[in-house]
């Protein structure tokens, strides 16, 4: 059973899906006013607490370091679903089946090449829908944290799909390279593994 603050301190993890370490650090403090707040706690012992609580409901609190565009390190938690239909469940009210899979294609190529314009993500050869409904799904996305931009204005990965889809990435990415009959190819396995050690670090308490 979570504690009243720990139970807030959740609560304001599922309702903003992510934040930022500086912004979560200031969070806690306006807490203290209605809880009894011991900031010498640190906080991946907090997140240790909540995540023994909530993991009967296939939940985890979870970091993700993410590098700016200048290259600072910048911590980002957020509450991931790790149950085996977690997909499903995030996504199933939101999107459509086809939405799901542009998704992982375009989460796939900004995995390999790091960052796309609306115009590379348009050419995405297997998605056949307009351009004002490919735009439209792009700011549902980017308004949920699945993508984002960056200082040059392209799309990359954004902190929810690290943190919340980091394994169906992976599975996603070795689909993608697969042959006709399912094989992924020695060298190119070999080029997989290197790009998925490269991917921003994810923190599990």
């Amino acid at each position: 059973v979570l504690s009243k603050l720990n139970q807030a301190i959740f609560q304001i993890l599922i309702d903003r899906g992510y934040v930022e370490a500086g912004q979560f650090l200031e969070l806690l403090q306006k807490l203290d006013s209605d809880f009894d707040y011991n900031n010498t706690v640190p906080v991946a012992d907090r997140f240790r607490e909540i995540n023994h609580g909530i993991k009967d409901f296939s939940l985890e609190v979870k970091s993700v370091v993410l590098k700016d565009d200048d290259g600072v390190r910048v911590y980002y938690h957020g509450i991931s679903n790790i149950g085996d239909d977690a997909v499903a469940r995030d996504y199933g009210s939101r999107f459509t089946a086809t939405e799901l899979k542009f998704f992982f294609e375009i989460a796939v190529r900004l995995t390999e090449e790091k960052y796309l314009g609306t115009a590379d993500i348009h050419r995405i050869q297997t998605h056949r829908g307009s351009v004002s409904e490919t735009e439209s799904f792009l700011s549902k996305l980017h308004a949920e944290g699945w993508i984002t931009r960056n200082d040059s204005n392209y799309w990359v990965l954004g902190v929810r799909t690290h943190l919340e889809l980091r394994t169906q990435l992976e599975e996603a990415l070795l689909q993608a390279a697969a042959d006709e009959e399912g094989q992924v190819a020695d060298d190119r396995k070999a080029d997989l593994q290197r790009l998925v050690a490269s991917l921003p670090q994810i923190i599990i308490y």
